[in-house]
């Protein structure tokens, strides 16, 4: 491994409609590992809910040519993707009638697969 990087966030809605929180993380093109937690979780009443899940990443291929995934929507989203040549990704939380912290890693490596 060559370094890591985190993020630490949260979300909260005392509602029953669905709130989502969207973020990304940029980074010099860089084989990567990212990985996404929930940390903790505090529900409101008993239908409280939380979805978390990376929706999008882009890379530079084997020919320096920009290009990026784009995954279906939550609940499918992956919580976890390795590209090598990472140069961003982004992921969201989704959120009712609860408190929920998420934790972001990326770990960055010569090569993954």
């Amino acid at each position: 491994m060559n370094g890591m990087h985190y993020d630490h966030n949260y979300a909260y809605n005392t509602g029953s409609d669905p709130y989502t929180i969207s973020v990304h993380y940029e980074l010099p093109p860089t084989s990567t590992i990212v990985q996404l937690s929930l940390s903790s979780y505090y529900e409101f009443d008993d239908q409280a809910n939380v979805q978390l899940g990376i929706t999008h990443d882009e890379y530079l291929d084997s020919n320096g040519v920009t290009r990026h995934d784009d995954y279906n929507s939550i609940p499918e989203y992956p919580t976890a993707v390795s590209v090598n040549g990472m140069t961003r990704v982004d992921w969201e939380m989704t959120v009712a009638n609860c408190w929920a912290d998420y934790l972001m890693n990326a770990f960055f490596w010569d090569s993954v697969s």
